[in-house]
Parts: structure tokens; sequence; C-alpha cells
């Protein structure tokens, strides 16, 4: 309501022109219904978009003299590229990107001028966008592939062409299509990364050559391009940072820092790389806390040129960039004998009825004033620290696999024992983890472009880890994107002799077997009888940790439900003569709604892995109801409201993530205290202890107050 209005009149005119317009005001403020100012409804600030910022550079193919393919009437490609790179820009520019092209008409640009293009104005996106043909002239061909460069490999250029191909695939869902790792594109070769190339189908296919003609076809391209752009840029990268200031010939000491950038998301501490010569280093440490990561090299037996390549892994499954560093290790390893201040610890593992202890070799030991952060255990489990401060003010953090680990105060002079983790049940189990599909065989693609052996490979990873962790011997059939046979499969598990072998699979329900389509159920394939036991245990977790089997009955039945195990004949055939047990495990039918999106997240699929996990634990011995269970949620301490992407570590070893229902569960634990440590991005990290009882479930609230930072 206007309450007082003040004017100064200069004259009579002016006098009765302000009478008319408090007239006017007076009918209007009377005759039309208020508004009360506490209902008035304000629009809420649109969320600011990743993309905001973000120099991206599109490279149109060919163009000029160079037509590129040609399609059976005709159609240029050079033409449909250019059509689609604009549409694109478009759709980049209105959400804040700042968006460069190679061409913006047609004309010559030889692939020298593209690549220094994008290099001068230093992208943090390289996208080129062609329409393939085939050299045999083969008319039947159509898919869409996208191709990275071999020297960014588990780097962001690969993280951009799974994520752009995923939603060509789920616009186009043209048979045969995926990502490809490349050698000789010279456009991606001698760029700067990220930098990807599109083929999203071929202009040699006549129906693909009319599709390439209607302007909403190639709006639809665009808009997937689109779509994976900005996936892409969702959740960031890491970043790793080399420390150049120690001489790694002569220390045998590797040492970087994983850093999170503002819009990264968290770094993810079971996904990181330190590799000699691609093999992984078999001392490393990673520090959440500060990001710090060390590496001990090979003191001996080394010689000449290696390389080492570093690099890390987010939450939302992004990668840092590859770092790469050629070593040659022409000096002999230099000593630490000429520090004062020297220490001898042993460090022994208690046996799981605690009456004695064993000498543990090759156990780690952190801390910021031990020299070089990290040291190590011989094989008699002694160690000697060469200690920067006399004082030992920091605690020191000592870990082993198949234990749990340990933050200490090495002023006491006596041996650091460790407690043995699910009473070493685990202990030197030697399991295949087979991920099922990969390469040319995605196994199945969802509605959203997601592969299952995508998918099936980000839980064998997750599972291989924690199985590392609690001491057992794990060995990955693949650890990449790769093709391999069923025979090599089997071979594979041959010559490792192994107790088990697991292979995970998301697949679709199959007819002959009764199982209906679209149903949330885990499933589990095994061979003949012997391996019935463990995929029951197997099943029951899987139920308890994803919420499957509604549908199928009593989810709290320790028996399996009905249709979720096989007596799998085609499995019999492939395993039929070997002696180890063999299990095809399906955390999650692919089929299920909300799956596919369930398992594109690491979230779910360090869930599917947990489960498994606990499933073996259970195989062998532990009954999870005589023992200690958390079963908690990590919660906003202001609204309240579930809280995803948290990383939760039990007693500094054992880590989980919640999903957004922001829950957790740890199972299998001893009476006595534990510490739980939560990270969230954007939250304060935070700490609390816990005394269980033998057998008791406990159901903490964490609630994490937002960061001021």
């Amino acid at each position: 309501m206007v309450k007082f209005i003040s004017w100064i009149f200069k004259s009579k005119a002016e006098i009765k022109v302000a009478v008319s317009i408090l007239f006017i005001l007076f009918i209007a403020v009377n005759t039309f219904p208020q508004t009360s100012p506490e209902v008035i409804k304000m629009e809420q600030p649109k969320e600011q978009s990743p993309l905001l910022g973000k120099r991206i550079c599109i490279d149109p193919g060919h163009g000029g003299s160079e037509t590129g393919a040609v399609g059976v009437n005709g159609l240029n490609e050079k033409d449909v590229n250019l059509k689609v790179c604009k549409m694109l820009k478009e759709m980049l520019e209105k959400e804040g990107a700042i968006v460069s092209m190679t061409r913006e008409d047609d004309k010559s640009v030889n692939l020298k001028e593209r690549w220094e293009f994008n290099k001068s104005h230093n992208s943090d996106l390289f996208v080129s966008i062609h329409h393939n043909a085939n050299s045999q002239i083969d008319r039947t061909a159509n898919r869409t592939e996208v191709f990275y460069h071999w020297h960014d490999r588990m780097g962001p250029s690969e993280d951009a062409a799974y994520l752009v191909y995923r939603e060509l695939q789920a616009a186009f869902k043209l048979p045969n299509s995926k990502p490809y790792m490349c050698w000789s594109y010279g456009v991606l070769r001698e760029n700067m990364y990220p930098a990807i190339l599109g083929e999203a189908s071929y202009m040699s296919n006549l129906q693909a050559e009319e599709r390439l003609r209607d302007k909403n076809h190639l709006r639809d391209e665009a808009a997937a391009y689109f779509r994976g752009i900005k996936a892409f840029f969702e959740g960031g990268k890491p970043e790793i940072e080399l420390n150049k200031e120690i001489d790694i010939s002569t220390k045998r000491n590797f040492q970087a820092k994983i850093v999170q950038p503002k819009d990264s998301a968290l770094i993810d501490p079971q996904r990181f790389r330190a590799e000699l010569d691609g093999e992984p280093l078999q001392s490393i440490y990673y520090q959440p806390t500060s990001g710090l990561l060390v590496g001990l090299l090979p003191k001996e037996g080394v010689n000449g040129k290696h390389t080492i390549t570093a690099s890390a892994h987010n939450l939302a499954g992004h990668n840092s960039f590859v770092k790469r560093v050629e070593i040659d290790f022409d000096k002999p390893y230099q000593t630490t004998e000429s520090f004062e201040t020297k220490i001898k610890r042993k460090v022994v593992g208690m046996s799981s009825s605690k009456e004695q202890t064993t000498p543990i070799p090759y156990a780690k030991i952190f801390g910021a004033e031990i020299f070089d952060f990290l040291t190590t255990t011989d094989e008699n489990g002694n160690a000697e620290l060469y200690i920067t401060s006399p004082q030992h003010s920091e605690p020191f953090f000592i870990s082993a696999n198949g234990y749990w680990s340990k933050e200490e105060n090495l002023s006491k002079s006596e041996d650091i024992s460790l407690q043995p983790m699910f009473r070493n049940v685990l202990n030197n189990k030697l399991i295949v983890v087979d991920a099922e599909g990969g390469g040319d065989y995605p196994v199945a693609i969802g509605p959203k472009g997601l592969r299952a052996s995508d998918a099936n490979l980000e839980t064998a990873l997750y599972l291989a880890d924690y199985l590392k962790l609690c001491g057992a011997n794990p060995q990955m059939t693949r650890k990449i994107d790769m093709s391999m046979d069923n025979v090599s499969r089997i071979r594979f598990g041959l010559e490792h002799n192994t107790d088990i072998f697991l292979t995970i699979g998301h697949r679709l329900p199959e007819a002959g077997m009764g199982e209906k389509p679209g149903t949330n159920v885990s499933r589990v394939g095994f061979r003949w009888g012997d391996s019935k036991e463990i995929g029951q245990s197997i099943i029951f977790n899987l139920r308890q940790m994803l919420g499957t089997g509604k549908e199928l009955g009593d989810v709290t039945s320790r028996q399996p439900l009905p249709s979720e195990m096989h007596d799998w004949s085609s499995w019999e055939i492939m395993h039929g003569s070997q002696n180890y047990n063999c299990l095809y495990v399906c955390p999650q039918m692919f089929d299920a709604p909300g799956v596919e999106d369930r398992i594109s997240t690491t979230a779910g699929c360090r869930k599917e892995a947990l489960a498994i996990l606990y499933g073996l634990i259970n195989f062998y011995g532990l009954n999870d109801q005589k023992m200690a269970l958390i079963d908690g949620v990590v919660l906003n301490s202001k609204t309240k409201t579930p809280l995803k992407d948290a990383l939760i570590w039990l007693d500094n070893t054992l880590i989980t993530q919640t999903e957004p229902d922001g829950k957790f569960l740890f199972k299998f634990l001893e009476p006595g205290k534990h510490t739980l440590l939560v990270m969230c991005k954007d939250y304060m990290t935070t700490k609390k202890e816990l005394e269980l009882k033998e057998g008791e479930q406990v159901n903490p609230k964490l609630e994490l107050e937002i960061s001021q930072n």
C-alpha cells in the first residue's frame, strides 16, 4: 500500500495532474483484491549451470574443398557437421559456456590449424563432430562411435567420450556402438586434453543420410552432445600435483597431492592410481584429510629408465589428468642413516582369539614426522623410523591388509598390535573377480545409454579393493574396458588356482527361467551344488543392502526367495570340469526401475560390492546375528534431510558411501570402541565414537554442519 507521497509543485497544472494520479491510485487500491505480503511467491534462483564459464572448442569436421563423407544421394558430411555444431554452440552458450569454433562457415581448415586453434583458446574441452562412412561400401553399416586418444586413457578424455557416447546411444540406439580408444587421429593425438571426436552415425547408410537432412534429427543430435558435455562438467574432476622437490631416483619415494577443486566431487579413496611401469606400487598410502599420496619404490633391482604414472578419481566417477614422470634410476638408493632420531618398532597382528600375536610383514607406517612420510616393516614385522621431530607430537597411522588400521603415538617403546579384520576369515583366500562383458560385448544397454559391462567393471573394481583390504588375494580378469572371451576367463581361473570364481553381471531377465521383466531382484547362478551355500549368503546380503526382492516374499528370510537362485546349465558347461567354486552374481536386474540410474553412480556400485563382501564373510564363518552392527544415516544438521555421497570410514579402514537416502551399514563388528569418520562435500568433517556391545545393533544419526569455507 502507498502510505506517503511527497511532491513539490511549480504550477497549477502540475497540481491538477497530481490530483488525477492520486484519484486513480485510490480507485485501484480500493477496487482490486489485495495480496498479503506473506503469500507472495518469489521465484527461486536457478541453480548455476556447470557449463558456466567453461571454455569449449567445437570442431566441425572437414569443410571447404574437403567434403568428408558423401551420402548415397549426395549429402556432404561437412555441411551436416557444421549445422550440428552451430546448434550445439547455441545450446552451450545459453548455459553460460564460452564457445569457440574452428570454422563457422564452409572453409578449409587443416588438422594443425584445428589443434593449434584449440590450444590458443586454452579450452576445457575439445569436441570434433563428424559423421562416418564405411570404407568397404557396406551401406548397412550404421553405428555411433566416440573416440579419445590412448595418451589420455583413464583420464578426462575417456570420461568425456563415455558420457557423450551414452547420450548419443540413448538418443539413437544404434547397435554395435561404443566409445573407442584410438592411436592415430591427428586432431586428437597432437591436441591438448580433454579432447574427443564423435561420429554419431554413418553417412554411407541410406536411412541415416535421410535422417541427417531433417533439422529435428540434427537438433536431437546436438542435444545429445549437449547433455553429454554437461554431464562431463557436473562433478568436476580432481587434480593431482606431483612433489617435484624430492629426487625420486635416489629417495625411491613418490609423493603427490590430490586436490579437490571447488567444482569437484569428493576424492574417491578407493580409486587412485600410482604405478611403476604399469604395475601398482606395492606400498602406497593415501591420507584423505590432507590429500597426500605417498608411495615407496623398490630400493634394489631397479636400474635404467622407468615411468611413474599417477591419477585420481572422484565420486562423480571423473578422472584427473594422468601424470607421468620419466625416472632414470642411475644413482643408488640414498639411505637416511644421517638422521639422529631413529626409533625401532615391531608391528604384530593379534589372533582372532587375542591370545597370540604374529609379526606383520610390509605393514605401512605413515606420519608427518617420519622422513618422507612413509615406511614399511620388513618380512619379520620390524621397522626403522627416521623421525624429523624428537617430540613425536603427531600421531602415526599403521595399516596392513587384513587388519584394522590404528592411530598410535610412537613415544611408547613397545610393539604395535593390530586387530584382525573380520577374524581373518578372508585371509589369503584367492578369489577371481570377473566383470562380465567389456569391449565389443556390452551385455545389455539401458534406455539412458549405460552399458551393463561398464557397471559390472565398476562394481568389480570396488569388490577387488574391499577383498584386498580384508586380507584376501583378489585377481581380476579385466581391469579396463576390453574384450575377453569365456575361454580366456576360464583359463585365467585355472592359472590362478582360485578358491572362488565370481562373475559380476547386470543382466536382463530370461523368459525360459520364468523371470518377470522389470522386477527389482538380486539373482545368483551357481555351478551344481558346490557354490549354492555361498550364493545363499550373498543373496541375503544383497537383499538387505540394496532393498531388492520385495516382490518375491519375506525379504528378512535367510533362505533364497523364488527365482533368486538358479542352477545354470550354461555355467556348468563353462566351468563344469574345474575344481573351484563358481558363481554368477547379478546384484540387480538391469531392467528394474531405477537400476540404470543407481549403478551409474559410484555410490550404487560401491554398495553392491560391499554387499557381496558381506556375503563372502558370512559364508566363511561369521554370523551377523551374533555380532554388532551399525545401521546409520547421514543428515544435514539444520534441515535433517539425508545427505548423498557422504564417505564414512569405520576405524580409519573400511569405507562406504551414502546414496540419496543417506543410509550406511557396517556388519560383523566386534564389541568395543569404534570410530566413524564422515566427509561430505560442502560439509564439515565429523568424527563419532561408538561403544558397541556383543550382538548389539546401533542406529546413529550423523548430523553434519555446512562448512563455512
